[in-house]
């Protein structure tokens, strides 16, 4: 992964994660989760989950949605 990607989905993290337990800002993230073994359920910490493949893409999805809403 580029260096620059990294940094876009690092500061993607750091403008949800005050959020990330609110479901009414994180629907698409808890129906993402849901089927997964390490999720449990609302108290979840997503930052174990850093490192996951399908959460590197919800922050990257994230990423785009702020930007594109400038």
């Amino acid at each position: 992964m580029r260096n620059e990607t990294k940094r876009n989905i690092e500061e993607s993290y750091e403008n949800i994660k005050l959020y990330l337990n609110d479901p009414s800002c994180t629907a698409e993230l808890i129906e993402m989760c849901d089927s997964c073994e390490a999720y449990c359920g609302s108290n979840h910490d997503y930052s174990e989950c850093k490192d996951r493949m399908c959460f590197k893409m919800y922050l990257a999805f994230n990423y785009l949605d702020l930007i594109n809403g400038y």
